[in-house]
């Protein structure tokens, strides 16, 4: 904000950046839950290793707890002033 972003470009680069991580941390735990489960189907009674709706859901969840853990330090990088922001540092 100090050289000129305005409170709406810090929110939208703040999560930007986190969603970025978020959607590489769902793909590789789903490629992992993916392999374990092929890996432990033997040890499975009644429930198939590979459920689409548990995947779909659990990464649902995880996605949004995960944005929603972005969008909160973005509001707050938004609404500090830069002053404020200079004197902490």
């Amino acid at each position: 904000m100090a050289v000129g972003a305005d409170a709406a470009h810090i929110r939208r680069m703040v999560l930007a950046d986190g969603g970025r991580l978020v959607v590489i941390g769902l793909v590789a735990g789903t490629l992992g839950a993916l392999a374990l489960g092929r890996a432990i189907q033997s040890q499975l009674f009644g429930v198939g290793s590979i459920d689409p709706l548990s995947l779909l859901v659990v990464a649902l969840a995880l996605g949004l707890t995960a944005l929603a853990a972005c969008w909160l330090p973005a509001r707050r990088a938004a609404r500090i002033t830069p002053t404020e922001a200079l004197r902490h540092e």
